[in-house]
């Protein structure tokens, strides 16, 4: 019921097959194709949330690209999200939980403004910690005394 209020952007070469699911399922929806840099940022920081539904990733980068543009994310847990992604500046859904995904989705549907803006706020100030010489510093050092074997 509350298809009507989502705008799908789909930034992905279009696919006849999913024209028709989502033409099916009443969802606006728009395929961008390729976009170049400035379009891209224009688009992201648009959004009222981005959803990465890769299955695994080692990345991706559109996650913090997000996350630097204040969008809040919802994304499966295989992917980078997972270092910074909480229920105050997205979601965190299980890989393939595709019930718990539109869960997530329908929650950010349901925002007001306020509560729009909150999360945005959110998802920009933890992008800042994360991302501070000092936080990425102390990451490199844990990783590298973790990975340090001793003879």
């Amino acid at each position: 019921d509350k298809f009507s209020d989502i705008c799908l952007i789909v930034s992905a070469k279009p696919d006849d097959k999913y024209h028709t699911i989502l033409r099916d399922l009443g969802v606006k929806y728009a395929f961008t194709g390729f976009l170049d840099n400035r379009a891209y940022n224009s688009l992201m920081s648009a959004c009222d949330v981005y959803c990465c539904t890769t299955l695994s990733d080692a990345g991706p980068r559109t996650n913090y690209e997000s996350a630097a543009l204040a969008t809040p994310v919802i994304s499966f847990d295989k992917s980078n999200a997972a270092d910074f992604v909480t229920n105050n500046n997205g979601a965190l859904v299980e890989t393939g939980n595709v019930k718990e995904l539109t869960e997530a989705i329908r929650r950010f549907v349901g925002y007001d403004d306020r509560a729009k803006k909150g999360v945005s706020l959110n998802m920009h100030e933890t992008y800042k910690e994360h991302m501070r010489t000092e936080t990425l510093v102390a990451k490199w050092k844990s990783f590298f005394a973790e990975s340090t074997c001793e003879s």
